[in-house]
């Protein structure tokens, strides 16, 4: 019977913590879907027209339910190694792709905002593109490393969720990218906030951070942040997913 050392017993453990948060994620995923649906249809469906808006909204709403049955089985499946490496990088072209329609979303709502202003539209798609651009390059670049991890232990639980250090380092640079467009638009959007309401410390500017979601933009960035402290902050030999990773996908 093998043996295996406190880090083995203690890495996985934290993939099988990263397991139950997934499956909060996928739970709070689909249950949000289905609370909804049906004011999705009256306000939505029933008086659909095909615009970038609405394809924008249906992307950015089907994409992760219909996607994420692949992730279901990465997680919680039992698949072939080689099965699992192909999961693993659909899951990451995913995350680029979801990121992708967010902010088209976002740019497309900021540029109404400020009045359709042509030097906010190009501050925000260079900022963009250029963000696109380095993740799809940390993502692309990122290979598998060899850990002293026991492999045999791993594989007692599925896919191996685990990451490396250098993957843990290219994948902290895609979701930095991201959280420079995210702060770009918390930017934006409270400048817009406080120059549309000189009394803002009478009651209005939270109300009106509301109204504009720049609360929303603040927690995502927050988010960001975290997600790049969890795959930066070195370990022994592994770093295994976390919460927040799926919160910054879905």
């Amino acid at each position: 019977m093998p043996t295996y050392s406190h880090w083995d017993i203690a890495l996985l453990q934290g993939i099988q913590v990263n397991r139950f948060c997934a499956l909060v994620s996928f739970t709070i995923l689909y249950f949000d879907y289905f609370i909804v649906f049906s004011t999705e249809v009256e306000r939505f469906w029933k008086g659909f027209t095909l615009s970038w808006a609405s394809a924008l909204f249906v992307a950015n709403r089907y994409l992760s339910l219909v996607a994420s049955i692949p992730i279901l089985l990465e997680y919680f499946g039992d698949p072939p190694e080689p099965r699992c490496r192909q999961l693993q990088s659909f899951h990451q072209y995913l995350a680029l792709l979801t990121q992708g329609t967010v902010a088209a979303l976002l740019l497309i709502r900021t540029y109404a905002l400020y009045n359709r202003s042509k030097h906010i539209l190009y501050l925000m798609l260079i900022t963009c593109f250029a963000g696109g651009a380095v993740s799809a390059w940390s993502i692309m670049s990122d290979g598998k490393y060899v850990s002293d991890a026991d492999s045999s232990l791993l594989r007692l639980s599925g896919c191996d969720l685990s990451l490396s250090n250098q993957q843990g380092r290219h994948i902290s640079i895609a979701w930095g990218s991201m959280l420079v467009f995210d702060t770009l638009i918390f930017a934006l959007t409270v400048a817009k906030i406080i120059k549309s309401d000189k009394k803002i410390w009478k009651g209005t500017l939270f109300k009106l951070m509301l109204r504009d979601g720049a609360i929303y933009y603040g927690i995502m960035v927050v988010i960001n942040i975290a997600n790049i402290v969890t795959f930066v902050v070195r370990t022994p030999n592994l770093k295994h997913r976390v919460l927040l990773n799926h919160v910054g996908l879905y």
